[in-house]
């Protein structure tokens, strides 16, 4: 399961982009953290590789975003987690990103 510690930095303050603050805060794989000037802190718990490309392409689309800076980006061994159920090993389950760059 990917984690990652990012810093969006915006094309202004945090404070002018409230509808992208809220998508942020919508999103469950999304904890939000100390936001200062134009950046806010975050970070991304994804259920999976291309749950967490998802989450990442989302970021980068919302409005206001001008970079996605990492600070820390951790994998979990894919051998000590079981299969999910009624897939193939190397399959994950679909995910959703929710609310993320949605007007």
């Amino acid at each position: 399961m990917p984690i990652s510690g990012l810093v969006l930095t915006f094309d202004d303050t945090v404070a002018n982009h409230r509808e992208s603050m809220a998508a942020l805060r919508s999103e469950p794989a999304v904890t939000v953290g100390v936001a200062s000037g134009n950046r806010v802190a975050i970070v991304v718990d994804s259920q999976s590789k291309s749950h967490d490309q998802q989450i990442w392409e989302a970021l980068r689309a919302l409005p206001g975003v001008v970079s996605v800076g990492v600070a820390f980006v951790g994998m979990e061994d894919a051998a000590e987690q079981p299969p999910y159920a009624g897939s193939h090993e190397d399959a994950s389950p679909p995910h959703e990103v929710h609310n993320l760059g949605k007007k």
